[in-house]
């Protein structure tokens, strides 16, 4: 699986969408971070077929 790494874009253009089609591909898990540079929905919609999980942190003063 693919654990949750903040801020994917900073790195490459296609941030979570590239890694998410990779892990697709290679019919493991992603997990998207709670600091991602694209929503939820973006990262299911680029593929659809893949395994996610979301990495939730609840913070105590939001």
């Amino acid at each position: 699986g693919c654990s949750p790494t903040a801020m994917q874009k900073l790195a490459h253009p296609l941030g979570e969408l590239g890694i998410v089609k990779a892990v697709e591909q290679l019919g493991s898990i992603y997990v998207l971070s709670t600091f991602s540079t694209y929503s939820i929905e973006q990262v299911a919609a680029a593929a659809p077929g893949a395994r996610k999980w979301f990495q939730l942190c609840v913070f105590k003063d939001r």
